[in-house]
């Protein structure tokens, strides 16, 4: 990983594809634009750590398209320090696209706590009949309790995160789903930052050389090769 992250900064050599559910964000904030409805998003509900930040990067993709198309966001952050983070990133968004000055600091809600935030998104979701929803980061319990009321607002879904215990909730409700370290590719992919990108790849080339070991090890396991014994109790350990 060292010198994937040392190759990385030093020469953009790798290449990461495009995951298909940030296609999709683009047809839901386009969804929101055609029936004059805003788009709400949620970064998870934990403080800062490495979720809560894949997340605010997919959603500062999805407030760039919402402030191109003039689409209303509204963001509800459960965590008092990750919400300054989150209003400089709407306010960063709308300035990139030429519209500072149809930033309102309203668009991004402090809601404290996991259950009060989930009340407030289905207050929001079935008043104001939000036609589509990015909800990416460190999510629990209140989960279903979302993605349950957006489904039937007929709201266009895009989810994800890291937390198993959640996955099978974003994969069986939302419409386009990043599945575990999906979130942190997609991040990696939106904000081409060296170091993200270099930890990806450094990942992947480690889950490569693992495959590879188990592999040769059950080939000499199998054909039961007395040289190969030292190999083998290696794997066991």
């Amino acid at each position: 990983m060292l010198s994937t992250l040392w190759l990385a900064k030093r020469k953009p050599i790798f290449r990461l594809r495009k995951i298909a559910p940030l296609d999709a964000i683009e047809e839901v904030v386009g969804r929101c634009a055609e029936m004059g409805r805003p788009l709400l998003m949620v970064p998870g509900i934990d403080s800062i750590n490495a979720q809560t930040l894949a997340g605010l990067t997919v959603i500062n993709y999805a407030t760039s398209l919402a402030a191109r198309y003039d689409v209303e966001p509204i963001m509800l952050v459960a965590v008092q320090d990750v919400y300054p983070l989150a209003l400089e990133n709407v306010r960063l968004a709308f300035q990139a696209e030429g519209k500072a000055d149809k930033f309102r600091p309203e668009m991004v809600r402090f809601v404290y706590s996991q259950f009060p935030m989930a009340t407030t998104a289905m207050g929001i979701i079935n008043r104001q009949r939000v036609a589509g929803t990015v909800m990416v980061g460190s999510f629990y319990a209140e989960t279903l309790m979302i993605l349950e009321n957006a489904y039937k607002a007929g709201a266009v879904q895009v989810g994800g995160t890291a937390n198993y215990h959640n996955i099978p909730f974003f994969v069986a409700v939302c419409d386009y789903a990043l599945i575990g370290e999906e979130i942190f590719a997609a991040s990696a992919y939106l904000s081409k930052d060296p170091e993200q990108i270099g930890t990806i790849v450094g990942e992947d080339f480690g889950r490569l050389f693992l495959a590879l070991l188990a592999f040769i090890g059950a080939i000499l396991a199998t054909l039961g090769a007395t040289y190969g014994k030292w190999f083998t109790d290696l794997l066991s350990i």
